[in-house]
């Protein structure tokens, strides 16, 4: 976040402001579909054995979703809105599939949690 000056009614006030990067993020995120789909293609072609790293990188791709989302909202102050929007869903939805969870209780083998953030 940037920190801009600006003023009104005779008074100075310091406005934080979200840099925006330039990237070409929807041409390398098609390049990696590509990449994706060729992948699927050369299981699908009879190398079973491959489905278990598919698989394997599909968790990592939710992880990384993850992570990514919570440090967008931790560190360069988007909002769950922001996310949401993003995402196709609502600004509740977002927070429940991303936000930190900690442990608030446990009883016997059971374990609850709760979103932080």
């Amino acid at each position: 976040m940037d920190l801009t000056e600006k003023r009104r009614n005779g008074l100075t006030l310091i406005v934080r402001t979200r840099r925006r990067r330039v990237v070409d993020n929807e041409a390398f995120a098609a390049f990696v579909g590509r990449i994706m789909r060729a992948y699927a293609r050369r299981i699908e072609g009879g190398d079973i054995e491959g489905l278990a790293d598919m698989h394997k990188l599909a968790g990592e791709l939710r992880e990384l979703t993850g992570e990514t989302v919570r440090r967008l909202v931790e560190t360069e102050g988007y909002s769950w809105a922001d996310i949401g929007r993003v995402l196709g869903i609502k600004r509740q939805s977002a927070h429940e599939m991303y936000a930190r969870r900690r442990v608030v209780a446990t009883s016997g083998s059971e374990v609850a949690t709760r979103a932080v953030g």
